[in-house]
């Protein structure tokens, strides 16, 4: 089974693919043809990833690729796990390559098995100063490959979850 054909929600949550693991230089992400994760690029000297960086199967964001989501995690995952986590919000953004804006919103969710973050349930939860801080990486990582990025509203896990749905794609059988 290619991990682009998990289930979007399980239980109550949704599956998570890790690409890119917490505190990682290296940005990997899901080559489908391969179902492997590739390295797509490095990282310039001083950035790393502040939060464990993944999609959720089964959905397609404005960017063309599975929708994002960004999950709140006491240590680095594994490049290419599963996680079972709990929405707590998600992020509206756009990006702007050389002549288009796209949408390229961010989901942000906590695993399920985390003892850390069990207590936190929607944005709310999470410090301003750390939210912030991830809405200026993303600025900054988008700005260093040459990209616009822009945040554009913080949303509750009701809404996020709405997100997810509209984003969701069905494949056919036996894919």
């Amino acid at each position: 089974m290619k991990l682009s054909s998990i289930a979007t929600f399980v239980n109550q949550h949704i599956h998570v693919v890790i690409e890119t693991p917490k505190g990682s230089r290296f940005k990997y992400a899901y080559d489908e043809n391969l179902d492997l994760m590739v390295v797509r690029h490095e990282l310039p000297e001083g950035f790393i990833f502040p939060i464990n960086f993944g999609f959720i199967p089964q959905t397609l964001a404005g960017d063309g690729d599975p929708l994002d989501v960004l999950v709140m995690s006491e240590t680095p995952a594994v490049s290419g796990c599963l996680m079972e986590c709990r929405v707590i919000g998600a992020v509206t953004a756009r990006q702007r390559d050389k002549t288009k804006w796209v949408r390229n919103d961010r989901v942000l969710a906590v695993p399920v098995a985390s003892r850390s973050y069990e207590n936190i349930q929607s944005l709310r939860d999470v410090s301003k100063t750390f939210l912030n801080q991830l809405e200026q990486f993303f600025a900054a990582y988008n700005a260093a490959r040459g990209k616009t990025y822009q945040s554009l509203k913080r949303l509750s896990p009701v809404q996020a979850l709405a997100l997810i749905r509209k984003n969701q794609i069905r494949l056919p059988p036996n894919k």
